[in-house]
């Protein structure tokens, strides 16, 4: 610890226990949401949903990095139990993930179109466009327009660290399925 120029925890508790340890003075720098994550206007959201085709849909949307404790291959396989009830299609599930693994460095774990496609589920998907990265990622005015498009947040994860999407889409009024 000695060697570090600065040290900041998300937590009080974190601080306290920090500089116990290090007897050095810890900054606090608490978890949060940037503010531009709102729930938008009926009229903007409308427009969002009318672009992406899910008007008179239910749509949920995850977000997740494409990788084992991400278990997106169950939201799959939830999707392919429950879709003899929506005969219509009347559900869509966006999936906002770096679905080809564009760098050398990211995890892109699952085939993900493959698994949707063997399932017979691909009326009900929806992904990001070709080369969407966990380092090519599109700014955060692009996912606020998706979580405002969409009704529910819905993540199939089997352990999360923070869980800052799980903030987001609350704060832009969506509930959370976990």
């Amino acid at each position: 610890f000695r060697y570090a120029d600065a040290m900041a925890v998300p937590t009080n508790l974190g601080r306290a226990s920090l500089e116990s340890a290090s007897k050095r003075t810890v900054s606090v720098i608490p978890y949060g949401v940037d503010p531009k994550f709102k729930r938008l206007s009926l009229e903007e959201r409308t427009a969002l949903r009318e672009e992406r085709d899910c008007l008179g849909k239910t749509r949920f949307i995850t977000v997740a990095q494409n990788t084992w404790r991400k278990n997106l291959p169950a939201l799959i396989q939830a999707v392919k139990l429950i879709c003899h009830r929506d005969p219509d299609r009347k559900m869509q599930f966006y999936i906002h993930t770096n679905i080809d693994g564009v760098d050398s460095q990211e995890a892109s774990l699952y085939d993900l179109r493959a698994i949707v496609q063997k399932m017979g589920v691909e009326d009900w998907f929806v992904f990001p466009e070709e080369d969407t990265s966990l380092f090519n990622a599109p700014n955060d005015d692009y996912l606020i327009n998706e979580y405002n498009a969409s009704d529910y947040f819905v993540t199939p994860s089997t352990c999360e660290g923070y869980g800052l999407p799980l903030l987001e889409a609350m704060a832009c009024g969506l509930p959370v399925i976990a």
